[in-house]
């Protein structure tokens, strides 16, 4: 199994565990963080950023990858970039996720290939 196989199976399997534990309902997004499936895709290390750029143009709009396009892969390409993506978000976009999708998509789009040679 190649890398992006991997990762596209770990979002399948951290879909599942978010919808077999209610991780919706709450409104801080440490339950969320804490599957799993999540931790493994941060284990990945920088070579999933291509990945997580892909998945946030993925056509799915149920609740479940909604979620993980907004709380989940920010918080992923904060663990794996760090600093230097986290300094990026300026103070107004906090708490406007779809405005920190954008945000984090074209930080990517600019950065990520400076994480692997942008294969």
């Amino acid at each position: 199994m190649n890398l992006e196989q991997k990762f596209n199976q770990l979002i399948e399997q951290w879909k599942k565990e978010i919808d077999e534990g209610n991780v919706l309902i709450y409104s801080s997004p440490h339950p969320l963080l804490n599957c799993p499936a999540y931790k493994e895709i941060i284990a990945l290390g920088p070579h999933v950023l291509l990945f997580i750029r892909r998945f946030y143009d993925s056509p799915e709009k149920d609740i479940t990858t909604e979620t993980i396009k907004g709380h989940g892969l920010l918080s992923a390409v904060i663990e794996i970039a760090g600093e230097d993506f986290s300094s990026s978000i300026p103070c107004h976009l906090r708490g406007r996720i779809d405005e920190l999708e954008e945000h984090t998509k074209k930080w990517l789009d600019n950065n990520m290939k400076k994480y692997f040679g942008g294969s």
